[in-house]
């Protein structure tokens, strides 16, 4: 395995460390998150109009 390969190798590594962490510890049902994110992007959008 070469440099760049194991850079990549390590980031992917890392991002599903982190996916898995997210999941785990989570506050609140991921409907609940989703919609929150969905109401707090609309807000964003329109508050740029």
């Amino acid at each position: 395995m070469n440099r760049s390969e194991k850079t990549l190798f390590a980031f992917i590594l890392g991002a599903a460390a982190g996916l898995a962490a997210g999941f785990l510890y989570a506050p609140e049902k991921g409907k609940n998150t989703r919609k929150k994110l969905s109401n707090k992007a609309t807000k964003l959008k329109k508050a740029e109009e």
